[in-house]
């Protein structure tokens, strides 16, 4: 993982993914070029299985409080990167990089400082892993 930052309030998502990928912010496609997240998702996916040869992004909801999240990653993906999403201080989706149960990354802060403050609007924080494929 290398830490690339977000240069929009809404490319975190696709900042964690070139963090992820270690590629540049430009590279990965911009939220900013659809209406809605199931319309990104399905551009994200295309993207991922023809540019990187990637498996694609799967994605799982978790209503648990963060501190009880980030223990059962912690076991579950000690040695894992994966994105959590949940939302801002603005109450904004939000997205950072982690590895076990630690954030790793946030891509719109200052090294050592995260913005994720609770779930997103249904109640749940997003845990979702790139997988590797053919």
């Amino acid at each position: 993982m290398i830490p690339i930052y977000q240069q929009a309030k809404d490319d975190c998502f696709a900042a964690c993914i070139a963090s992820l990928l270690h590629c540049p912010l430009s590279f990965v496609p911009p939220m900013t070029a659809v209406s809605d997240v199931r319309q990104y998702d399905g551009k994200l996916q295309k993207w991922l299985h023809q540019y990187i040869r990637c498996g694609g992004y799967v994605e799982f909801g978790f209503p648990e409080p963060l501190p009880e999240l980030m223990s059962r990653m912690m076991v579950s993906a000690e040695t894992s990167y994966y994105i959590l999403t949940g939302t801002n201080r603005a109450a904004a989706a939000h997205s950072v990089v982690c590895l076990g149960g630690m954030i790793a990354h946030d891509p719109s802060a200052e090294p050592g400082h995260h913005t994720l403050v609770g779930p997103v609007n249904d109640g749940f924080y997003r845990v979702g892993f790139l997988l590797l494929g053919p």
